[in-house]
C-alpha cells in the first residue's frame, strides 16, 4: 500500500474530528475557527525550504510567542484555487503550495498572464549571463545607496526642521543633537539582534524578515514611546507598521541602549570634580564628591506574594522600584544604580549599589536625613554631610537651622535631575 502524503494524513485526522472541531488559523488578523467557518485547515510542512517559505509568508517568526507544532494550522482562505488538487470527494494541497492570500496583500487573485506571440522574422534578444549579473549588481548597489541616504534623515521632514517638536517627542533639545546621538549608536545598531532571538539561538537568515523601518525612524519611535508614553497601537498607526512590529522594536532598542549606554564610564576623578566645583562648595563643603538621593518608580503589582511584599513601598503606598541617583557638585549626573525593590531602605541600597567602592579616602557625601551611613562608612575615611537631627532637643539652634538650609539649598539640584527623569511619561502614565 502506498504511503500517504502529509495532506492526506491531515485530511483523515480532521475527518475523524468531524464538524465543529476547535481548530484555529495562526495567520495574523485571521479569525478562522473550525466551529464557525466552513474552511479546511492545513499543517506546516515537516522541514525544509517549503516550511521556511510558509513561515516567511505568514510573517511570524518562531520564538517564545509562536511555537510551531502538530496543532498549528493555516486555513484554506490563504491559498489560491490553483494550490489545491480537486477530486469529486475532497481537495488536498499540492506539494509545492505556499500561502499567498493575506489581509496585508493588495491583490487577492492572480492577474491573467499575457502571452506575446513571437513572429518568426524577429527573434528576441537574450541577455548574456554577464549582462544579467551586472544588472542585478547595479540594482543592489542602488538600493543600498537609497537605504543609506534614507537612514541619515527622518522620513518625515517636518521634524527635521522643528527643534520644538524634537524636544517634545524625544527629549533632545535640537534635531542636531538627536542626529549626533544616532550617529554615535548607528554602527552598533546595524548589527543588533532582534528581541525574538536569544544569544544561544541559531538565526536562520532564510526566514528572517527584511527591515520594515530605517534605523533612525526606529530610534525616533522608541524615544516617542519613552518621552510621551504613546501606546503601541498609536505608534503602529503613526509609523504605518503592525503592532507586533512596534513591540518587538521597542524591546530590541531598550535592551540595546541599556548595554551601549550602560558601558559608558560617567564617574569623574577627584581632580575633575575639584576643577569644576562651584565656589560655594569650595567654601563650605570642599571635600564633597557626590550628592545622592533615592527615587521610586511605580510598577505593576507582582503576582508572587513574596515579590508583592518586597516591592511594596510604605512611603509611596504602592508597589515601586527604587534607585539611587548621584550628581557632582557642579550638577553633572555621575552615578545611577540598578533598580531595587521598593521596600529596601536608602541605607541598604547605598551599601549594595557599589557607590562606596568608587569613593576615596577623604571624600564626603551630601545627602538628606534618610541616609544614616555611619555604620556603612565606618573605617573607610569617607564622611557624610546631612542636616542635623533634632533628637531629644526641644528645638534647633541657630547654627543648626542655618546648616539645614545650606544643605537643602545645595542638594536641591539632585531633585531637579530626578524630576527630569520623571517628566518622561513612560514612567508616569504607563500604570495608571
Amino acid at each position: 500500500m502506498a504511503a500517504m502524503s502529509e495532506d492526506e494524513k491531515d485530511f483523515l485526522e480532521l475527518s475523524k474530528m468531524g464538524k465543529g472541531s476547535d481548530q484555529h488559523c495562526c495567520v495574523p488578523n485571521c479569525n478562522s475557527n473550525g466551529r464557525r467557518h466552513q474552511v479546511s485547515f492545513h499543517r506546516f510542512p515537516q522541514a525544509g525550504a517549503r516550511r521556511n517559505s510558509w513561515i516567511q509568508a505568514i510573517r511570524r517568526d518562531p520564538g517564545p510567542l509562536f511555537n510551531i507544532n502538530a496543532y498549528t494550522f493555516v486555513c484554506s482562505l490563504h491559498f489560491i484555487r490553483e494550490d489545491f488538487k480537486w477530486t469529486p470527494i475532497r481537495k488536498t494541497l499540492k506539494a509545492d503550495a505556499v500561502p499567498t492570500v493575506f489581509s496585508w496583500t493588495r491583490d487577492f487573485t492572480p492577474r491573467r498572464e499575457l502571452f506575446k506571440h513571437i513572429t518568426p522574422n524577429k527573434k528576441p534578444k537574450l541577455k548574456s549571463e554577464n549582462e544579467t549579473l551586472l544588472d542585478s549588481i547595479s540594482e543592489e548597489v542602488n538600493q543600498e545607496e537609497d537605504i543609506q541616504e534614507s537612514e541619515e534623515h527622518l522620513r518625515n521632514p517636518r521634524f527635521s526642521n522643528d527643534d520644538a517638536m524634537i524636544m517634545f517627542y524625544t527629549g533632545f533639545s535640537t534635531y542636531a543633537l538627536f542626529l549626533a546621538f544616532f550617529n554615535y549608536v548607528q554602527p552598533a545598531a546595524n548589527s543588533m539582534t532582534s528581541y525574538y532571538y536569544k544569544a544561544t539561538d541559531t538565526i536562520n537568515l532564510s526566514v528572517s524578515r527584511q527591515r520594515t523601518m530605517v534605523l533612525i525612524d526606529e530610534l525616533f519611535m522608541f524615544l516617542c514611546r519613552l518621552k510621551c508614553g504613546l501606546f503601541e497601537q498609536d505608534l503602529a498607526c503613526r509609523f504605518n507598521v503592525h503592532v507586533s512590529t512596534v513591540s518587538r522594536k521597542l524591546i530590541t532598542w531598550s535592551n540595546f541602549l541599556y548595554f551601549v549606554l550602560g558601558s559608558i564610564n560617567i564617574w569623574p576623578t577627584r581632580k575633575q570634580i575639584q576643577n569644576k566645583m562651584p565656589q560655594v562648595f569650595k567654601t563650605l563643603y570642599p571635600t564633597t564628591r557626590v550628592i545622592i538621593d533615592c527615587t521610586e518608580i511605580p510598577t505593576e503589582r507582582p503576582s508572587s506574594l513574596a515579590l508583592n511584599s518586597k516591592c511594596y513601598s510604605t512611603y509611596k503606598s504602592t508597589h515601586t522600584f527604587k534607585s539611587l541617583v548621584g550628581i557632582a557638585p557642579h550638577g553633572a549626573l555621575i552615578f545611577i544604580s540598578s533598580l531595587y525593590t521598593g521596600s529596601m531602605s536608602d541605607v541598604e541600597i547605598t551599601k549594595l549599589c557599589g557607590l562606596v567602592e568608587l569613593l576615596e579616602e577623604g571624600d564626603s557625601i551630601m545627602a538628606d536625613k534618610g541616609f544614616v551611613l555611619n555604620n556603612v562608612l565606618s573605617g573607610t575615611g569617607i564622611t557624610v554631610n546631612t542636616p542635623p537631627f533634632l533628637m531629644n532637643k526641644g528645638q534647633f539652634t541657630k547654627q543648626e537651622v542655618e546648616e539645614t538650609q545650606t544643605i537643602a539649598r545645595l542638594r536641591i539640584h539632585v531633585e531637579r535631575h530626578i524630576r527630569r527623569v520623571k517628566e518622561f511619561h513612560l514612567l508616569t502614565d504607563l500604570y495608571l
